[in-house]
């Protein structure tokens, strides 16, 4: 479970930045 949430955080921060970089520029 602590592994899991470490592990969602590192692979949930860079696909969110990469997600909302291509989601901001045609949503936003």
């Amino acid at each position: 479970r602590t592994g899991s949430f470490g592990d969602g955080k590192i692979f949930i921060g860079p696909i969110d930045e990469a997600y909302t970089i291509r989601t901001g520029e045609m949503g936003l």
